[in-house]
């Protein structure tokens, strides 16, 4: 599969193999984004909630990826000409100031009385972006910017995730806004096979994709933009 070189990825499992350099946990919101690039350097792998804080980091799926990114972490943005990542939720667990995954947290049934279930705000998600784009801008000298959402398309039967719907249709004014690339993979690959797509035909599970030549069509996306 071809990957992108020189940009860094962060959000689900689902994109992670269309790049080389990527943060191996699954982080969903904008909020859990934002704490990542504020303290990646100090992530520590032995914290009693880190699959929680920090996307189930130390799944023993994912927790020699994620050692081996620790292990090279000043490293980690070397080489970076573009980010981009995937918002997938507005649900997101605090722990006082800290996020925490909403999926990961209702997985493990770790929710405790401290935890405080919040849905972002359009405002919120709005603040986070124009935040993640500055940020990368200042410390990094990053000027590329990219949100992939989460798959937005009605089920066969003709309903549709009213959620989903909603947090798509505010990430691309927000996007267009703050001059963000959105990539919707879906408009784009019914654009490139001339095919009406329904979620049940490329997420059979709600979560995975059915096939690696689906998601391919970003890589083409992005380097028709000129990223690499």
């Amino acid at each position: 599969m071809d990957t992108l070189q020189k940009t860094f990825y962060v959000g689900s499992c689902r994109y992670q193999p269309l790049f080389k350099k990527i943060f191996p946990p699954r982080l969903h919101t904008t909020s859990e984004i934002i704490n990542f690039l504020k303290n990646y350097k100090t992530i520590d792998l032995n914290q009693v909630d880190a699959n929680q804080v920090w996307g189930d980091i130390v799944h023993p799926a994912i927790a020699p990826q994620s050692k081996a990114f620790m292990d090279s972490v000043d490293e980690a943005f070397d080489n970076i000409n573009g980010v981009v990542l995937e918002v997938s939720t507005r649900r997101v667990y605090m722990d006082n100031e800290t996020p925490l995954n909403a999926f990961y947290v209702d997985y493990y049934r770790a929710c405790k009385d401290s935890y405080k279930l919040i849905v972002l705000t359009d405002d919120e998600l709005h603040r986070d972006l124009k935040f993640i784009k500055n940020h990368i801008q200042n410390v990094y000298g990053i000027d590329k910017l990219a949100v992939i959402p989460h798959v937005n398309l009605p089920l066969k039967d003709g309903s549709t995730i009213s959620e989903r719907v909603s947090l798509c249709r505010v990430l691309e004014t927000i996007c267009t806004d703050l001059d963000i690339v959105y990539i919707d993979l879906a408009k784009i690959y019914c654009l490139n096979t001339n095919t009406t797509l329904y979620l049940d035909d490329i997420l059979p599970n709600q979560i995975h994709y059915d096939t690696d030549k689906q998601i391919e069509l970003i890589v083409k996306h992005l380097q028709h933009l000129g990223w690499e």
